[in-house]
This record gives structure tokens, C-alpha cells and sequence, in this order.
């Protein structure tokens, strides 16, 4: 009797041990994590001095950027912080953004003879004197690459909403150290384009 009441003990036991979370990815400066309660959210652990310049920048700017729920220090370690934020679509947007980011490289290659990229575009300035006139002359581009009113449109908000939020970062933070590429953007729930990281 004792050692069925051991074994039964030690299972209790075994199952209540914690289970660490399942990585999601990671970047340069810091770890993220799935949540166990809800699919909806992830854990991004870094440093605090890092976490608390982007969290700052996230927190004043939510039509850019996911969601913060809160911010908390670890418990492991004092001078790493844990942010709990919105998990959004990345897998869609990283395919549209590879799109953008191609048709734009290739007609400013032809226009500029210089190929710019989606990741780079505040380099577009170099080349333009307006960039509603620059917009106006790359939808003239991709109509005459596609048939596809969706795609022409998906393309021209891509290259419109990066532009502008490099600017808002260059403008509002002087922040010029920016780290947007295909892996670091998403949609949310209502195909708003948002970063995740810079």
C-alpha cells in the first residue's frame, strides 16, 4: 500500500513541476515566448535598458506597433524585463512586405539607377523631392506590371506605411536606428499593418 501511495505521490508531483514556455522567436536584444494561458499574447524578454526605450516608443504610438499588457522585471534576473504584448499575423504580412519591397527595389533600380529597398526606404530621400509624386509614378509602375487591383494596392500601402513610420521615428524620437524587414512586421486583427520590432 505505501508504495502505490509513493508512486501516485511522486506523478502529483511530477505533473506540477513548472513547464518553461515554448520559445517564438528571438532578435539581437531579446527572447519571445509564447503564453501559456492565452494564444493571443507573447512574453519579449530583454534587457531593461533596451526594453525601455522601445516600450516607451510602442506605448506612445499603438496604431504602429502591438499592444503592450504590462511590464514586469524577472524574476531571474534584475536587469532583464519581461514585456507582455499582442501576438499578431506575421507569416501574411512578411510575404506582403517581400512583395512591397521587391517592386519597389526594382523601379527605383530602373528610375534611380539606384535599387532601394523596402527595409531602407528612408534612402529614398536621396532620390525625391516629393514623395506623393514618387507614389503617383510607382502605381503608374505597377499597373503596367499588374492586372490585380489588390496587389497594386497592397504594394502602394506597404511603401506608404513604411515611409511614414520612418519618418514618425525620425521626427518624434530622432530615432534613426531603425530595424524594419520582413521579419518584423504583421497584421492585426483588422489588416492594420503594424511593427514589431525596431
Amino acid at each position: 500500500m505505501k508504495i502505490w501511495i509513493k508512486k501516485q505521490l511522486r506523478e502529483s508531483l511530477n505533473e506540477m513541476k513548472p513547464i518553461p514556455k515554448p520559445e517564438f522567436g528571438s532578435g539581437i536584444q531579446h527572447t519571445v515566448f509564447k503564453s501559456k494561458q492565452d494564444p493571443n499574447r507573447l512574453y519579449k524578454i530583454g534587457k531593461k535598458s533596451t526594453v525601455e526605450a522601445w516600450v516607451k516608443i510602442f506605448n506612445e504610438n499603438p496604431e504602429i506597433f502591438p499592444k503592450i499588457y504590462r511590464v514586469f522585471p524577472s524574476k531571474k534576473n534584475q536587469y532583464y524585463w519581461i514585456v507582455e504584448i499582442e501576438k499578431l499575423n506575421t507569416e501574411l504580412a512578411k510575404k506582403d512586405f517581400s512583395l512591397a519591397a521587391k517592386n519597389l527595389s526594382e523601379f527605383t533600380r530602373q528610375k534611380y539607377d539606384a535599387g532601394i529597398w523596402l527595409a531602407r526606404i528612408d534612402n529614398l530621400d536621396d532620390y525625391i523631392q516629393n514623395f506623393n509624386e514618387f507614389m503617383y509614378d510607382f502605381e503608374h509602375y505597377l499597373r503596367e506590371i499588374y492586372k490585380d487591383e489588390s496587389t497594386i494596392r497592397k504594394c502602394l500601402e506597404w511603401v506608404e506605411t513604411v515611409y511614414k513610420i520612418y519618418k514618425n521615428l525620425e521626427t518624434r524620437y530622432d530615432y534613426y536606428d531603425k530595424d524594419i524587414h520582413s521579419d518584423n512586421v504583421a497584421y492585426d486583427n483588422n489588416g492594420n499593418i503594424k511593427i514589431i520590432d525596431i
